[in-house]
């Protein structure tokens, strides 16, 4: 009786064991797959925010080139922005940072304007004086501010300035 007890226990924990290697396979499995699609959405997301930045520092720069005046053309690159920050969900402020010029932001009308758009304008001012600086795109973040929400932010030299996407 005790044989038999021991046996049906021993099977048991074999059997346990068994299922139990079986289940971590599946459980590395499932995570290298999801690991495996996030880093191809996040490659994604990141060669999108890329290009848009540098479409945007090229719009600027090609502005920049026109014969009109200044106001008109921070007014045509502010309106560029601005529908871009409108129609791009997860983009938070795009700005045109100049050294000897005030920026020119367009903040997402969604955004809290009085408190995250001016921390997000300063902290974009510092990677837009990097990029302009090393004269190569630059990234940063996440970059967490009151409130527990985080941000990335991608800049694009622009000639002597620097554009920033907040994301």
């Amino acid at each position: 009786m005790v044989a038999l007890v021991a046996a049906v226990l021993a099977v048991s924990l074999w059997t346990m064991r068994r299922a139990d290697r079986s289940g971590l396979r599946a459980l590395r499995a499932a995570q290298a797959r999801l690991a495996q699609d996030t880093a191809t959405s996040l490659d994604g997301y990141l060669t999108s925010l890329d290009r848009d930045t540098r479409l945007l520092a090229t719009l600027a720069t090609s502005t920049r080139r026109l014969s009109t005046d200044s106001v008109t053309q921070d007014a045509a690159i502010l309106d560029a922005f601005q529908a871009l920050a409108t129609v791009v969900p997860h983009y938070r402020t795009i700005g045109l940072f100049h050294p000897r010029r005030a920026p020119l932001v367009a903040v997402d009308p969604t955004e809290d304007r009085s408190q995250v758009a001016p921390a997000l304008v300063a902290a974009s001012a510092r990677l837009a004086d990097e990029a302009t600086r090393e004269a190569r795109a630059v990234r940063a973040g996440p970059i967490t501010l009151a409130g527990g929400r985080s941000f990335y932010f991608y800049a694009s030299p622009a000639g002597d300035a620097a554009v920033v996407v907040t994301s």
